[in-house]
């Protein structure tokens, strides 16, 4: 099976919150989660102001990214679990939506891990794969 490296803000309460869930989806170990603040040396085209704003999942194999709302589906079509959502993520007008949506939630992430009673600058790491 193909791997994917998915690379999040480590220092965000839901988006370790979120990828400890998916984490314990992935029951054949397909992804390997690391937060951006724990590489010594990040992939070329990545950089800590992209870490900020989205999550990147690469395919090793490839070189291929995904970031945002795409990232997402690939993590779920990755893991053969969310067939209907995965679906809904790549019809062409609903991407745009799909995009515009996570960008909302991620500019609001540090309120959101607050209000949920979430680690907001020193969560604790998901397990690394």
């Amino acid at each position: 099976m193909a791997t994917r490296l998915v690379i999040y803000d480590g220092d965000c309460g839901v988006c370790t919150h979120i990828v400890d869930a998916l984490a314990r989806a992935d029951r054949s170990g397909i992804l390997r989660f690391v937060a951006g603040q724990s590489l010594e040396k990040l992939p070329q085209g990545v950089d800590a102001p992209l870490i900020e704003k989205t999550i990147i999942v690469i395919d090793p194999a490839t070189g291929k990214r995904w970031t945002r709302a795409d990232a997402i589906a690939e993590i779920l079509r990755t893991i053969s679990r969310f067939g209907v959502v995965v679906f809904f993520l790549k019809l062409p007008f609903f991407r745009p939506i799909a995009n515009y949506l996570y960008d909302q939630i991620a500019a609001r992430r540090e309120r959101i891990s607050r209000l949920l009673g979430l680690d907001v600058c020193a969560p604790k790491a998901p397990p690394s794969r």
